[in-house]
């Protein structure tokens, strides 16, 4: 009895055996390589993310440098500054160059802008200024009017070489006036400011916001702020310019147009 007890544990060890695997044996192996797979995963995601956020924290990710292109007149200490780009603080990764550049584009003297990045953190900014049509002394500071019809006032971060060509404003008493004759006089037609150098703000009580352009031949033009736009345009300079040869005053008032004797003070 015994004999078979044993022959038969032997013919069961056999047949284990024979497939080389104890089930029981095999499901908790399976179990522990599960396990161990798991955990390895885990710790890989916890290296990784480790790697991640050391990227983040050091400079690695930051911009290292800024670079500035194309400008003449306002400083690169100016641009940087509204860019608020920081090297070493700045992740390029994260930087929208588009809004950057949309920000740029909305500085005075800027007409154009565009924003670079490279791969390790290398930002690179062109500018496009625009041109200085205009300058005005107001209460001792210095303003320059740009062909975008932008009033900006002058100090150390720009840097206006010359003005000697350019028409001035004079008897300009609010910033608010020289603004609103800023955005009317840049869509005055060209053949009429390629002529003008000098502006005086002359107001009437009847015209409060008159101005009288003062014309390099010896002719002024006198109209209101606000009619600047629509009555120049429809304002055949060149022909009045053959028709009266002596010195005279175009004068806008109201629908018409008089022409007077110019005066001899031009400039007060």
């Amino acid at each position: 009895m015994i004999f078979n007890k044993r022959k038969e544990k032997e013919e069961t060890a056999d047949y284990y055996h024979i497939y080389d695997s104890d089930p029981r044996k095999t499901y908790l192996l399976k179990k522990r390589q599960k396990r161990r797979k798991k955990r390895i995963i885990l710790l890989s995601l916890f290296l990784v993310l480790c790697l991640i956020t050391s990227f983040f924290i050091s400079d690695l990710s930051k911009v290292k440098t800024i670079k500035i292109k194309g400008n003449s007149v306002i400083s690169d200490y100016l641009i940087i500054q509204r860019s608020q780009i920081k090297t070493l603080k700045t992740n390029y990764l994260f930087l929208n160059t588009k809004s950057v550049k949309k920000e740029l584009e909305t500085m005075g003297l800027v007409k154009k802008a565009s924003v670079k990045k490279d791969l390790i953190g290398n930002v690179l900014i062109t500018v496009e200024e625009a041109e200085i049509i205009a300058v005005c002394q107001l209460k001792k500071q210095t303003y320059i009017i740009d062909e975008l019809g932008n009033v900006v006032k002058i100090g150390t971060n720009y840097k206006v070489k010359n003005t000697n060509g350019l028409p001035k404003l004079f008897n300009f008493d609010k910033l608010s006036v020289v603004k609103a004759f800023a955005k009317a006089y840049i869509k005055v037609p060209t053949i009429i400011k390629n002529a003008v150098s000098d502006v005086i703000f002359n107001p009437l009580r009847a015209y409060p916001n008159r101005v009288r352009l003062i014309m390099d031949n010896n002719k002024e033009i006198h109209i209101n702020i606000e009619d600047m736009e629509q009555r120049l345009k429809h304002f055949d300079y060149a022909a009045y310019l053959t028709e009266y040869k002596d010195d005279c005053i175009f004068s806008f008032e109201g629908g018409n147009i008089y022409i007077k004797k110019a005066k001899t003070n031009k400039h007060r």
